[in-house]
């Protein structure tokens, strides 16, 4: 019966691989067969309807951190499974979709301009590889409450809902600008990834007002993604947390070094 409590987290991190993997799948049927189609209400091309799919593995991969924690049922295998999960899931996935949604809006005219696309691509598949890594060889528990540099699975739901909002504001934006958006948007994510900057983690405070902001954000967020309903307030949420969150890592860092290495001297 002990063994039991390791199987939700690990069952929550499973489905998460594999519907990163129904995505990769669903991108690629759209660019072999570039047209719409219909889901849940909603038209658009596969690469849309992929990048959803990536926010749904974003909101498991929350999930299974939680239940671990809950269930005290944290392994090394756990970790390892759950690295592998998001290397498919918030690296690869993300960066197959970007191209099937810019062949999406361009068609064939883009393959004549695609190669800075794929380099952008690489990069950003390859710093998501390099942070999973990092994170998996060196102590994940240096700085307990921040993480250093950008997590893989926002990074993916960064692009999944820059991807989202492109398509359905694509009248406005153009094609030109909507080509460079996205290899801005793989490069900022890549160079994130891989940086030192500190990213204050999401947790209780001591504050009950900020408390009841986060739990209310955090619950209209995932009937938001579940429903694939305003992409905007889902943008607007992961961006507040990121200005936030490196902000006061960046302003607190001296503060958090000294601090955890005092910790470390007493332990």
């Amino acid at each position: 019966m002990r063994k039991l409590k390791y199987i939700v987290p690990n069952a929550i991190t499973a489905m998460s691989l594999l519907l990163g993997v129904v995505a990769i799948i669903i991108a690629v049927e759209g660019f072999l067969n570039n047209r719409i189609i219909s889901f849940f209400n909603m038209e658009g091309p596969h690469a849309i309807l992929a990048a959803w799919i990536t926010v749904w593995c974003v909101l498991l991969d929350k999930l299974d951190g939680f239940f671990a924690k809950a269930f005290n049922a944290t392994t090394d295998f756990g970790a390892q499974f759950d690295s592998m999960a998001d290397l498919v899931s918030f690296g690869i996935t993300p960066g197959l979709i970007s191209y099937g949604a810019v062949y999406a809006i361009v068609g064939d005219a883009f393959f004549e301009n695609r190669l800075l696309l794929i380099a952008c691509i690489g990069a950003y598949i390859l710093a998501a590889a390099v942070r999973l890594a990092r994170f998996n060889a060196v102590d994940i528990d240096e700085f307990p409450d921040y993480f250093r540099g950008l997590p893989s699975t926002i990074a993916g739901g960064i692009m999944a809902m820059v991807i989202i909002l492109l398509y359905k504001y694509k009248e406005m934006i153009g094609v030109k600008s909507f080509i460079i958006i996205i290899e801005s948007a793989l490069i900022i994510c890549a160079v994130l990834m891989v940086s030192p900057l500190l990213l204050s983690k999401l947790k209780p405070r001591k504050s009950k007002l900020i408390n009841f902001f986060q739990i209310v954000n955090i619950a209209i967020g995932y009937a938001c993604g579940i429903g694939m309903l305003f992409p905007e307030y889902l943008f607007s949420l992961i961006v507040l947390y990121l200005s936030v969150g490196f902000t006061y890592g960046i302003i607190k860092k001296d503060e958090i070094v000294k601090q955890t290495r005092s910790t470390q001297r007493v332990q």
